[in-house]
């Protein structure tokens, strides 16, 4: 347990050094084609996950995420969404 841990704290230190900066007025005027549209659980065998995000012009791309990230991944969609004034969708969602 003490080894997982230390190698997940590890990742999130990492992971907090590379999220970039988001502005509010970035996501009020977003590429409607870049959003997306739909996420599917497409692997979870492993320590991976892999996901397909299928975006409003239809393409779409592979997100895999490793189980040590997982936790880092939702305080940061968390912080993204309150961010971004969005305090109703961070509540839904919690």
């Amino acid at each position: 347990r003490l080894q997982y841990e230390q190698a997940r704290d590890k990742v999130i230190k990492k992971m907090a050094e590379n999220i970039p900066e988001i502005l509010v007025d970035e996501l009020k005027n977003a590429d409607i084609n870049r959003r997306v549209n739909t996420l599917e659980l497409t692997d979870n065998q492993g320590e991976n996950l892999t996901f397909v995000l299928t975006l409003h012009d239809g393409s779409k791309c592979e997100l895999v995420v490793n189980e040590l990230q997982i936790e880092m991944l939702a305080r940061a969609i968390i912080h993204a969404i309150n961010n971004a004034e969005m305090r109703e969708l961070a509540l839904r969602i919690t």
